[in-house]
C-alpha cells in the first residue's frame, strides 16, 4: 500500500505543477516540494485517501480552496494512468479532494502483497552490507497497577 500511496502522491504533485506552473517553479527555486500528502480518508463516506494540499495552497494564490481542488481534478482526469487506479475524484468541505481506489486495481494491490514475502514492507536499511537487515523497536512499559494508565 506505501507504493499506491506515495504513487498518488506523485499523481496529485503532477497534476499540481501543470495546474499551477508558477506556483511548482517557485517552490523548485527555494528548495520548497509542494509537500502533497495521501492520507487515509476520515470517514469511509469520504472515500480511501483524501488530499489538503489546495487549503494549504489557498492563502498562497489568494484563491478559494475548492477552486484550486477543481484546477487540480481537472488535469489528474487527464491523467489516464491516475484514472486506472481511482476513479474521479471529488472535492468534499472546504477543499479536500477525496479519492476512490478502483476495485480492479484494488484486487491487483492484494495480489502483489500476498505474493510478497514481506508484504510490501521495505526494508530499513538498503546500504550493500546489510541488504536485508531491518531494524525493530520494542518499546517496554511499566504501568503502575495501582494507577489509572
Amino acid at each position: 500500500m506505501l507504493k499506491l500511496i506515495n504513487n498518488l502522491e506523485v499523481k496529485v504533485s503532477e497534476a499540481l505543477e501543470r495546474a499551477y506552473p508558477k506556483i511548482a517553479a517557485d517552490r523548485q527555486t527555494k528548495r520548497d516540494p509542494l509537500n502533497v500528502k495521501v492520507i487515509n480518508a476520515s470517514k469511509a463516506e469520504f472515500g480511501d485517501f483524501q488530499v489538503n494540499v489546495a487549503l494549504n495552497l489557498a492563502k498562497t494564490l489568494s484563491q478559494n480552496p475548492r477552486d484550486i481542488a477543481s484546477n487540480i481534478i481537472k488535469e489528474l482526469e487527464k491523467d489516464i494512468q491516475f484514472l486506472e487506479i481511482c476513479d474521479t475524484p471529488k472535492i468534499a468541505g472546504p477543499g479536500f479532494i477525496n479519492l476512490v481506489i478502483r476495485n480492479k486495481h484494488l484486487k491487483i494491490e492484494i495480489e502483489n502483497l500476498l505474493k510478497d514475502n514481506r508484504l510490501g514492507v521495505a526494508y530499513v536499511n538498503q546500504d550493500k552490507k546489510h541488504e536485508k537487515s531491518a531494524q525493530i523497536i520494542i518499546d517496554f512499559s511499566s504501568p503502575n497497577i495501582a494507577k489509572e494508565m
